[in-house]
Protein backbone atom coordinates (compact mmCIF):
# COMPACT_ATOMS: atom_id res chain seq x y z
CA UNK A 1 0.00 0.00 0.00
CA UNK A 2 2.93 2.29 0.87
CA UNK A 3 4.30 1.73 -2.35
CA UNK A 4 1.38 2.43 -4.22
CA UNK A 5 0.74 5.47 -2.64
CA UNK A 6 4.38 6.73 -3.29
CA UNK A 7 3.43 6.17 -7.11
CA UNK A 8 0.59 8.37 -6.80
CA UNK A 9 2.41 10.91 -5.45
CA UNK A 10 5.18 10.61 -7.80
CA UNK A 11 2.84 10.43 -10.57
CA UNK A 12 0.39 13.41 -9.40
CA UNK A 13 3.74 15.89 -9.32
CA UNK A 14 4.18 15.46 -5.49
CA UNK A 15 1.59 18.07 -4.85
CA UNK A 16 2.78 18.88 -1.08
CA UNK A 17 -0.03 19.37 1.00
CA UNK A 18 -2.76 17.86 -0.66
CA UNK A 19 -5.16 15.19 1.34
CA UNK A 20 -4.67 11.94 0.19
CA UNK A 21 -7.71 10.78 2.35
CA UNK A 22 -8.51 10.26 6.02
CA UNK A 23 -8.11 6.94 7.85
CA UNK A 24 -11.36 5.84 7.00
CA UNK A 25 -11.06 6.50 3.71
CA UNK A 26 -7.75 5.01 2.85
CA UNK A 27 -9.13 1.91 5.07
CA UNK A 28 -11.77 1.21 2.54
CA UNK A 29 -10.45 2.60 -0.63
CA UNK A 30 -7.03 -0.18 0.21
CA UNK A 31 -9.44 -2.48 2.25
CA UNK A 32 -6.87 -3.52 4.82
CA UNK A 33 -6.80 -3.52 8.44
CA UNK A 34 -5.92 -0.53 10.60
CA UNK A 35 -2.32 -2.42 12.07
CA UNK A 36 -1.88 -2.65 8.27
CA UNK A 37 -2.49 0.90 6.68
CA UNK A 38 -0.60 2.26 10.08
CA UNK A 39 2.17 -0.04 9.32
CA UNK A 40 2.10 1.67 5.72
CA UNK A 41 1.89 5.34 6.97
CA UNK A 42 5.24 4.95 9.26
CA UNK A 43 6.57 3.62 6.18
CA UNK A 44 5.43 6.81 4.15
CA UNK A 45 6.19 9.38 6.97
CA UNK A 46 9.79 7.24 7.41
CA UNK A 47 10.17 7.80 3.48
CA UNK A 48 8.65 11.71 4.02
CA UNK A 49 6.03 10.98 1.63
CA UNK A 50 3.22 11.67 3.26
CA UNK A 51 2.29 12.04 7.57
CA UNK A 52 -0.84 11.78 9.17
CA UNK A 53 -2.45 14.81 10.47
CA UNK A 54 -4.77 14.18 13.57
CA UNK A 55 -7.99 15.13 14.93
CA UNK A 56 -11.19 16.70 12.63
CA UNK A 57 -10.37 17.47 9.37
CA UNK A 58 -7.29 15.52 9.27
CA UNK A 59 -5.92 12.54 7.07
CA UNK A 60 -2.71 12.12 5.32
CA UNK A 61 -1.19 14.53 3.76
CA UNK A 62 1.29 14.71 0.71
CA UNK A 63 4.80 15.99 2.64
CA UNK A 64 7.35 17.93 1.37
CA UNK A 65 10.58 16.00 2.15
CA UNK A 66 13.43 16.71 4.50
CA UNK A 67 16.93 16.73 3.45
CA UNK A 68 17.96 16.93 7.05
CA UNK A 69 15.66 13.69 7.89
CA UNK A 70 17.19 11.94 4.57
CA UNK A 71 20.64 12.65 6.21
CA UNK A 72 19.46 11.86 9.97
CA UNK A 73 18.30 7.97 8.74
CA UNK A 74 21.67 7.64 7.10
CA UNK A 75 23.19 8.36 10.30
CA UNK A 76 21.08 5.79 11.72
CA UNK A 77 22.12 3.04 9.29
CA UNK A 78 25.43 4.05 9.71
CA UNK A 79 26.16 3.95 13.48
CA UNK A 80 24.49 0.23 13.38
CA UNK A 81 26.10 -0.70 10.46
CA UNK A 82 29.81 0.72 12.35
CA UNK A 83 30.48 2.44 9.17
CA UNK A 84 34.33 4.03 9.65
CA UNK A 85 35.62 7.38 9.12
CA UNK A 86 38.03 6.06 6.83
CA UNK A 87 35.39 4.96 4.95
CA UNK A 88 33.31 8.19 4.77
CA UNK A 89 36.75 9.54 4.02
CA UNK A 90 37.74 7.59 0.82
CA UNK A 91 34.02 8.36 -0.08
CA UNK A 92 33.94 11.98 0.34
CA UNK A 93 37.20 12.98 -1.56
CA UNK A 94 35.88 11.62 -5.14
CA UNK A 95 32.43 13.44 -4.24
CA UNK A 96 33.85 16.41 -3.78
CA UNK A 97 36.00 16.95 -6.32
CA UNK A 98 33.36 16.24 -8.94
CA UNK A 99 31.16 19.10 -6.86
CA UNK A 100 33.96 21.76 -6.96
CA UNK A 101 34.74 20.92 -10.77
CA UNK A 102 31.47 21.28 -11.64
CA UNK A 103 30.69 24.41 -9.79
CA UNK A 104 33.79 26.16 -11.03
CA UNK A 105 31.81 25.03 -14.81
CA UNK A 106 28.66 26.26 -13.90
CA UNK A 107 28.85 29.24 -11.74
CA UNK A 108 27.50 32.56 -12.41
CA UNK A 109 28.58 35.83 -11.21
CA UNK A 110 26.07 36.67 -8.02
CA UNK A 111 26.64 32.81 -6.60
CA UNK A 112 30.44 33.36 -7.41
CA UNK A 113 30.63 36.72 -5.23
CA UNK A 114 28.33 34.84 -2.61
CA UNK A 115 31.01 32.10 -2.42
CA UNK A 116 33.89 33.96 -2.23
CA UNK A 117 32.55 35.85 0.32
CA UNK A 118 31.57 33.05 2.54
CA UNK A 119 35.29 31.89 2.23
CA UNK A 120 36.55 34.84 3.45
CA UNK A 121 34.12 34.31 6.56
CA UNK A 122 35.69 30.94 7.78
CA UNK A 123 37.40 32.02 11.25
CA UNK A 124 36.19 35.34 11.06
CA UNK A 125 35.39 34.82 14.94
CA UNK A 126 38.74 33.88 15.97
CA UNK A 127 39.23 30.02 15.27
CA UNK A 128 37.77 28.29 12.66
CA UNK A 129 35.10 26.01 13.80
CA UNK A 130 34.34 22.55 12.74
CA UNK A 131 31.26 22.92 10.95
CA UNK A 132 32.23 26.03 8.79
CA UNK A 133 33.86 24.74 5.98
CA UNK A 134 31.48 21.39 6.06
CA UNK A 135 28.69 24.62 5.66
CA UNK A 136 30.97 25.79 2.41
CA UNK A 137 31.20 22.23 0.82
CA UNK A 138 27.98 21.51 0.96
CA UNK A 139 27.20 25.23 -0.66
CA UNK A 140 29.43 24.07 -3.32
CA UNK A 141 27.58 20.99 -3.45
CA UNK A 142 24.34 23.32 -4.80
CA UNK A 143 26.38 25.33 -6.63
CA UNK A 144 27.62 21.79 -8.73
CA UNK A 145 24.16 21.64 -10.25
CA UNK A 146 23.55 17.99 -8.83
CA UNK A 147 21.40 17.39 -6.48
CA UNK A 148 22.12 13.46 -6.10
CA UNK A 149 26.02 14.49 -5.93
CA UNK A 150 24.91 17.25 -3.50
CA UNK A 151 23.35 15.05 -1.07
CA UNK A 152 25.74 12.93 -0.60
CA UNK A 153 28.01 15.74 0.33
CA UNK A 154 26.08 16.75 3.02
CA UNK A 155 25.48 13.18 4.54
CA UNK A 156 28.85 12.51 4.88
CA UNK A 157 29.69 15.99 6.01
CA UNK A 158 26.92 15.65 8.50
CA UNK A 159 28.26 11.94 9.43
CA UNK A 160 31.26 13.22 10.00
CA UNK A 161 30.70 16.08 11.96
CA UNK A 162 28.65 14.31 14.11
CA UNK A 163 30.98 11.31 15.22
CA UNK A 164 33.68 14.31 15.81
CA UNK A 165 31.22 16.14 18.00
CA UNK A 166 29.78 13.64 19.79
CA UNK A 167 33.14 12.12 21.08
CA UNK A 168 32.65 9.10 18.29
CA UNK A 169 35.93 10.03 16.36
CA UNK A 170 38.94 11.97 17.25
CA UNK A 171 41.43 14.36 15.38
CA UNK A 172 44.82 12.86 16.42
CA UNK A 173 46.69 15.07 16.76
CA UNK A 174 44.53 17.90 17.24
CA UNK A 175 44.77 20.95 14.21
CA UNK A 176 47.05 23.53 15.62
CA UNK A 177 45.96 27.62 14.97
CA UNK A 178 48.20 27.35 12.03
CA UNK A 179 46.93 24.48 10.34
CA UNK A 180 43.21 25.66 10.90
CA UNK A 181 44.53 29.20 8.90
CA UNK A 182 46.00 27.40 6.54
CA UNK A 183 42.20 25.20 6.10
CA UNK A 184 40.75 28.86 6.15
CA UNK A 185 43.56 30.02 3.10
CA UNK A 186 43.12 27.22 1.28
CA UNK A 187 39.34 27.92 1.20
CA UNK A 188 39.07 30.89 0.18
CA UNK A 189 42.03 30.03 -2.69
CA UNK A 190 39.27 27.22 -3.65
CA UNK A 191 36.79 29.44 -3.62
CA UNK A 192 38.42 31.93 -5.97
CA UNK A 193 39.05 29.44 -8.44
CA UNK A 194 35.37 28.31 -8.27
CA UNK A 195 34.72 31.72 -9.16
CA UNK A 196 37.42 32.07 -11.57
CA UNK A 197 36.13 28.26 -13.69
CA UNK A 198 39.22 27.15 -13.08
CA UNK A 199 38.38 24.01 -11.97
CA UNK A 200 41.66 22.33 -11.95
CA UNK A 201 42.67 24.97 -9.15
CA UNK A 202 39.79 24.30 -7.38
CA UNK A 203 40.21 20.87 -6.96
CA UNK A 204 43.80 20.46 -6.41
CA UNK A 205 42.68 22.90 -3.34
CA UNK A 206 40.14 20.57 -2.17
CA UNK A 207 42.57 17.92 -2.42
CA UNK A 208 44.78 19.68 0.22
CA UNK A 209 42.64 19.95 2.77
CA UNK A 210 41.64 16.36 2.34
CA UNK A 211 45.41 15.48 2.45
CA UNK A 212 45.69 17.59 5.92
CA UNK A 213 42.82 15.29 7.41
CA UNK A 214 42.09 11.98 5.88
CA UNK A 215 45.19 10.28 8.04
CA UNK A 216 44.41 11.97 11.08
CA UNK A 217 40.57 11.26 11.56
CA UNK A 218 40.20 8.05 13.99
CA UNK A 219 37.35 6.16 15.31
CA UNK A 220 36.86 5.97 19.05
CA UNK A 221 34.56 2.86 19.39
CA UNK A 222 34.68 2.51 22.65
CA UNK A 223 34.85 6.06 24.31
CA UNK A 224 32.16 7.74 22.50
CA UNK A 225 30.77 10.94 25.08
CA UNK A 226 27.27 12.56 24.88
CA UNK A 227 27.41 15.47 23.93
CA UNK A 228 25.51 18.19 25.89
CA UNK A 229 21.87 18.58 25.24
CA UNK A 230 21.87 22.39 24.00
CA UNK A 231 18.77 24.30 22.65
CA UNK A 232 20.90 25.48 20.07
CA UNK A 233 21.31 22.42 18.51
CA UNK A 234 17.81 21.75 16.98
CA UNK A 235 14.98 20.64 18.29
CA UNK A 236 14.72 18.66 21.80
CA UNK A 237 13.03 16.11 20.67
CA UNK A 238 15.81 15.51 17.67
CA UNK A 239 18.48 15.96 20.48
CA UNK A 240 17.13 12.94 22.63
CA UNK A 241 16.40 10.62 19.67
CA UNK A 242 19.80 11.47 18.67
CA UNK A 243 20.98 10.85 22.59
CA UNK A 244 19.24 7.60 22.79
CA UNK A 245 20.45 6.24 19.53
CA UNK A 246 24.33 6.78 20.71
CA UNK A 247 23.56 5.28 23.89
CA UNK A 248 22.03 2.43 21.59
CA UNK A 249 25.40 2.15 19.67
CA UNK A 250 27.60 2.86 22.84
CA UNK A 251 25.84 -0.83 24.23
CA UNK A 252 26.16 -2.42 20.61
CA UNK A 253 23.13 -2.36 18.90
CA UNK A 254 21.48 -4.95 21.67
CA UNK A 255 18.83 -6.23 19.05
CA UNK A 256 15.52 -7.06 21.35
CA UNK A 257 16.76 -5.75 24.34
CA UNK A 258 14.42 -3.15 26.21
CA UNK A 259 16.39 -0.34 27.03
CA UNK A 260 13.94 1.37 29.75
CA UNK A 261 10.55 2.05 30.37
CA UNK A 262 8.62 5.57 29.86
CA UNK A 263 9.31 6.59 33.24
CA UNK A 264 13.02 5.40 33.34
CA UNK A 265 13.31 7.32 30.35
CA UNK A 266 11.85 10.60 30.75
CA UNK A 267 14.38 10.39 33.79
CA UNK A 268 17.02 9.33 32.25
CA UNK A 269 17.02 12.15 29.93
CA UNK A 270 14.87 14.19 31.59
CA UNK A 271 12.48 15.56 29.12
CA UNK A 272 8.68 15.62 29.62
CA UNK A 273 6.45 12.47 28.06
CA UNK A 274 5.88 14.65 25.44
CA UNK A 275 9.20 15.36 24.26
CA UNK A 276 10.05 11.58 24.84
CA UNK A 277 7.42 10.48 22.80
CA UNK A 278 8.56 12.63 19.99
CA UNK A 279 11.72 11.52 19.95
CA UNK A 280 10.57 7.69 20.43
CA UNK A 281 8.54 8.22 17.05
CA UNK A 282 11.64 9.63 15.07
CA UNK A 283 13.70 6.76 16.29
CA UNK A 284 10.70 4.43 15.39
CA UNK A 285 10.74 5.93 11.10
CA UNK A 286 14.76 5.89 11.70
CA UNK A 287 13.87 2.08 12.21
CA UNK A 288 15.90 2.36 15.53
CA UNK A 289 13.92 1.42 18.05
CA UNK A 290 10.69 0.84 19.02
CA UNK A 291 7.88 1.13 21.38
CA UNK A 292 6.62 -2.21 23.26
CA UNK A 293 3.13 -1.58 25.25
CA UNK A 294 2.37 -3.65 28.26
CA UNK A 295 4.16 -4.39 32.04
CA UNK A 296 7.24 -5.66 30.37
CA UNK A 297 7.30 -2.67 27.48
CA UNK A 298 9.24 -0.11 26.55
CA UNK A 299 11.75 1.16 24.23
CA UNK A 300 12.91 -1.59 22.39
CA UNK A 301 15.91 -1.70 19.95
CA UNK A 302 15.90 -2.99 16.45
CA UNK A 303 18.01 -3.08 13.28
CA UNK A 304 17.42 -0.04 10.94
CA UNK A 305 15.82 -1.15 7.84
CA UNK A 306 18.22 -0.41 4.56
CA UNK A 307 15.62 -0.85 2.05
CA UNK A 308 14.00 1.65 3.79
CA UNK A 309 16.59 4.32 3.70
CA UNK A 310 17.17 3.98 -0.11
CA UNK A 311 13.51 4.18 -0.82
CA UNK A 312 13.41 7.36 1.29
CA UNK A 313 17.02 8.29 -1.03
CA UNK A 314 15.38 7.43 -4.21
CA UNK A 315 11.78 9.17 -3.62
CA UNK A 316 13.42 12.68 -1.85
CA UNK A 317 15.79 12.74 -5.72
CA UNK A 318 12.59 12.19 -7.42
CA UNK A 319 11.12 15.19 -5.25
CA UNK A 320 14.03 17.38 -6.47
CA UNK A 321 13.84 16.70 -10.19
CA UNK A 322 17.33 14.66 -10.52
CA UNK A 323 17.99 14.40 -14.01
CA UNK A 324 19.67 11.57 -16.24
CA UNK A 325 22.38 13.97 -16.86
CA UNK A 326 22.93 14.33 -12.74
CA UNK A 327 22.13 11.00 -12.47
CA UNK A 328 24.92 9.82 -14.82
CA UNK A 329 27.59 12.65 -13.40
CA UNK A 330 27.28 10.99 -9.83
CA UNK A 331 27.55 7.80 -10.98
CA UNK A 332 30.75 8.29 -12.86
CA UNK A 333 32.03 9.71 -9.74
CA UNK A 334 31.33 6.94 -7.49
CA UNK A 335 31.79 4.03 -9.09
CA UNK A 336 35.18 4.82 -11.09
CA UNK A 337 36.57 6.06 -7.51
CA UNK A 338 34.80 2.16 -6.53
CA UNK A 339 36.70 0.31 -9.34
CA UNK A 340 40.13 1.74 -8.60
CA UNK A 341 39.93 0.72 -4.97
CA UNK A 342 38.16 -2.42 -5.63
CA UNK A 343 41.24 -3.06 -8.43
CA UNK A 344 44.07 -1.68 -5.54
CA UNK A 345 42.77 -4.09 -3.00
CA UNK A 346 41.92 -6.96 -5.16
CA UNK A 347 42.61 -10.47 -3.14
CA UNK A 348 41.83 -14.03 -4.73
CA UNK A 349 38.78 -14.16 -2.72
CA UNK A 350 37.35 -10.99 -4.10
CA UNK A 351 38.27 -11.93 -7.72
CA UNK A 352 37.01 -15.00 -7.34
CA UNK A 353 33.49 -13.43 -6.02
CA UNK A 354 33.41 -11.00 -8.88
CA UNK A 355 34.06 -13.87 -11.44
CA UNK A 356 31.25 -15.51 -10.22
CA UNK A 357 29.12 -12.83 -10.29
CA UNK A 358 29.78 -12.41 -14.12
CA UNK A 359 28.66 -16.08 -14.66
CA UNK A 360 25.79 -15.29 -13.15
CA UNK A 361 25.13 -12.47 -14.39
CA UNK A 362 25.81 -14.32 -18.07
CA UNK A 363 23.57 -17.22 -17.38
CA UNK A 364 20.08 -15.01 -16.91
CA UNK A 365 18.00 -14.93 -20.19
CA UNK A 366 19.15 -12.36 -22.53
CA UNK A 367 16.08 -10.47 -22.68
CA UNK A 368 16.13 -9.60 -18.86
CA UNK A 369 16.01 -5.74 -18.30
CA UNK A 370 19.57 -5.08 -18.05
CA UNK A 371 18.77 -1.73 -16.12
CA UNK A 372 17.26 -3.91 -13.41
CA UNK A 373 19.12 -7.29 -13.49
CA UNK A 374 22.04 -5.84 -14.32
CA UNK A 375 22.52 -3.87 -11.27
CA UNK A 376 23.42 -6.40 -8.63
CA UNK A 377 27.03 -6.26 -10.68
CA UNK A 378 27.41 -2.57 -9.74
CA UNK A 379 26.73 -3.87 -5.99
CA UNK A 380 29.19 -6.60 -5.80
CA UNK A 381 31.95 -4.24 -6.77
CA UNK A 382 31.26 -1.91 -3.90
CA UNK A 383 31.87 -5.02 -1.37
CA UNK A 384 34.96 -5.80 -3.39
CA UNK A 385 36.01 -2.23 -2.84
CA UNK A 386 35.79 -2.65 1.29
CA UNK A 387 33.19 0.55 1.45
CA UNK A 388 29.81 0.23 2.62
CA UNK A 389 28.56 3.83 1.90
CA UNK A 390 29.71 3.31 -1.85
CA UNK A 391 27.94 0.43 -2.20
CA UNK A 392 24.36 2.33 0.07
CA UNK A 393 24.98 5.17 -2.62
CA UNK A 394 25.73 3.07 -5.81
CA UNK A 395 21.95 1.30 -4.79
CA UNK A 396 20.33 4.54 -4.33
CA UNK A 397 21.29 5.31 -7.76
CA UNK A 398 20.64 2.12 -9.75
CA UNK A 399 17.31 2.22 -8.06
CA UNK A 400 16.38 5.71 -10.31
CA UNK A 401 17.87 3.90 -13.44
CA UNK A 402 14.98 1.94 -14.65
CA UNK A 403 12.36 4.73 -15.35
CA UNK A 404 14.98 6.48 -17.23
CA UNK A 405 15.57 4.00 -19.95
CA UNK A 406 14.06 5.25 -23.12
CA UNK A 407 10.67 3.55 -24.48
CA UNK A 408 12.89 3.06 -27.91
CA UNK A 409 15.17 0.97 -25.72
CA UNK A 410 12.53 -1.47 -24.48
CA UNK A 411 12.12 -3.45 -26.99
CA UNK A 412 12.88 -7.02 -27.45
CA UNK A 413 15.64 -6.44 -30.34
CA UNK A 414 17.13 -3.37 -28.39
CA UNK A 415 16.69 -5.65 -24.11
CA UNK A 416 19.07 -7.98 -26.11
CA UNK A 417 21.64 -5.85 -27.71
CA UNK A 418 21.66 -3.75 -23.85
CA UNK A 419 22.22 -6.77 -22.19
CA UNK A 420 24.60 -8.41 -23.93
CA UNK A 421 26.62 -5.11 -24.56
CA UNK A 422 26.44 -5.01 -20.50
CA UNK A 423 27.54 -8.18 -20.16
CA UNK A 424 30.92 -7.83 -21.99
CA UNK A 425 31.92 -4.50 -20.28
CA UNK A 426 31.38 -5.89 -17.13
CA UNK A 427 33.42 -9.31 -18.04
CA UNK A 428 36.69 -6.33 -19.15
CA UNK A 429 36.09 -4.71 -15.99
CA UNK A 430 36.14 -8.18 -13.70
CA UNK A 431 39.28 -9.32 -15.50
CA UNK A 432 40.91 -5.26 -14.94
CA UNK A 433 40.16 -5.77 -11.33
CA UNK A 434 41.10 -9.43 -11.13
CA UNK A 435 44.50 -8.45 -12.61
CA UNK A 436 44.84 -5.35 -9.63
CA UNK A 437 44.94 -2.99 -12.74
CA UNK A 438 43.25 -0.29 -11.06
CA UNK A 439 44.03 2.44 -14.34
CA UNK A 440 42.23 -0.12 -16.98
CA UNK A 441 39.99 -0.79 -14.38
CA UNK A 442 38.53 2.80 -13.99
CA UNK A 443 38.99 3.56 -18.00
CA UNK A 444 36.60 0.63 -18.94
CA UNK A 445 34.18 1.71 -15.81
CA UNK A 446 33.94 5.03 -17.79
CA UNK A 447 33.35 3.74 -21.04
CA UNK A 448 30.89 1.89 -20.13
CA UNK A 449 28.62 4.17 -17.84
CA UNK A 450 29.28 6.73 -20.95
CA UNK A 451 27.42 3.93 -23.30
CA UNK A 452 25.00 3.57 -20.79
CA UNK A 453 23.83 7.30 -20.60
CA UNK A 454 22.80 7.09 -24.97
CA UNK A 455 19.60 5.03 -23.70
CA UNK A 456 18.40 7.61 -20.44
CA UNK A 457 16.09 9.81 -21.04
Amino acid sequence: MARRIEDQVVGAGWPVGSLLGSEGDLLARFGISRAALREAVRILEHSGVATMRRGPGGGLLVAEPSRDALVAAIGVWYSYEGITMAETMELRRPLLAAAVALAAERIGAPDAEDLVARARGLGAHGRIRLHEPNAVDSHIGVLSGNTALGLFIDALGDLGVTRLRGGWAELRPVLSTVELDRIATIYRRLAAAVAAHEPAVAVAAAGEVHEMLADRIFDLREQGRRPPVSAARGKLAEQIAGAIRDDIERAGWPLGRVIGSEAELIERYRVSRAVLREAVRILEHHGAARAKRGPSGGLVVSAPDLEAFRRASRLYLQYEGVTSQSLSEVREVVEVAMVRTAAQRVTESSAARLRAAIEAEGARAAGDDPATSFLDFHSELADAAGNRLARLYVEVLSDLVPVRVKASQRSAPAMTAMSGAAHRAHARIVDAVAAGDADAAERRMRRHLRASVDVLQ
